[in-house]
């Protein structure tokens, strides 16, 4: 089966088969990670959380004291988009939504919260996630009682 990606000119949804469309349909979103600095790449640089993420690559990847920077071994930065709030991150292996999450703390930086996972000792997460009216509910309860 294709994916979209692979359509030539020529094609369109129109004349894919219905078990195809259906497949595309079904689809889990994906929380958009950040493991470099070659990543930023994901997000344009008008992109609301474009500042903080980058901000946050300069001082947690590119200044980390191991060079070269392995994102498997330490971890790497999530930018959470309206469709991630509620649904199990099984994408970042990981078995909650993001409420769940046993969180270490959190901050705010530029209209957005920066909240902290750490996995073990040496590998840890960093969610970037917007102070938007879609952050609601128990994700923004959990988010007020963890931000410093």
């Amino acid at each position: 089966m294709r994916s979209l990606n692979t359509l030539t000119p020529t094609q369109t949804a129109v004349n894919r088969p219905a078990i195809e469309l259906v497949f595309l349909c079904l689809e889990e979103p994906h929380v958009i990670t950040v493991k470099s600095k070659e990543d930023l790449g994901k997000l344009s640089e008008t992109h609301p959380a474009y500042p903080v993420v980058k901000e946050l690559v300069e001082v947690l990847i590119e200044a980390f004291p191991e060079q070269p920077y392995n994102a498997d071994d330490y971890g790497y930065l999530c930018v959470v988009e309206p469709e991630d709030t509620r649904r199990v991150l099984s994408d970042l292996d990981m078995p909650w939504c993001l409420a769940e999450i046993p969180w270490e703390g959190a901050s705010r930086r530029n209209g957005h919260y920066v909240g902290i996972y750490l996995g073990t000792d040496d590998y840890g997460m960093a969610f970037v996630i917007p102070d938007a009216p879609w952050v609601d509910g128990e994700l923004r309860q959990v988010l007020e009682n963890i931000t410093d």
